[in-house]
């Protein structure tokens, strides 16, 4: 999946433009895709000109040897983004909800954490047309 995630963003370089977005990303995962995502966006930065702070996301409901985002919960992200520096909405990757539902695995909603946070969540699909759609991309599958 990892190959493919980085060949289908290599491949959607070519069609991103120059940044036009005021405020910074604020990018969370988890902490086993933080490398491999830091790098594709070094590249889009490169690119885009653009603002962004990825967010490596400490898993620690289930503890510090679960490292997926898949397995994040509200918890984890009201723990990590209280009081964080950078003003916007948080980008997440879907599958850290429970599928078909607006809840994460300990049952807190998006609401209840935005509310918690005073800030917004923004879910993208974990794959690079999720990713790449942060900049206006069509999705490339």
């Amino acid at each position: 999946m990892v190959p493919l995630f980085q060949r289908e963003t290599k491949e959607g370089l070519e069609k991103l433009s120059p940044c036009k977005m005021k405020e910074p990303l604020v990018i969370g995962t988890g902490v086993l895709a933080y490398p491999f995502l830091n790098r594709l966006l070094q590249m889009i930065r490169q690119q885009t000109d653009c603002n962004m702070d990825l967010v490596p996301i400490r898993n620690r409901f289930f503890g510090d040897s679960v490292t997926v985002s898949g397995l994040i919960t509200g918890r984890d992200l009201v723990h990590t983004f209280t009081d964080y520096p950078l003003p916007g909405p948080v980008i997440l990757p879907m599958n850290m909800l429970r599928s078909g539902k607006g809840t994460f695995l300990d049952g807190m909603t998006i609401k209840g954490v935005e509310k918690r946070l005073g800030r917004h969540l923004k879910f993208v699909g974990n794959h690079a047309g999720g990713l790449l759609s942060l900049f206006k991309i069509p999705k490339i599958i």
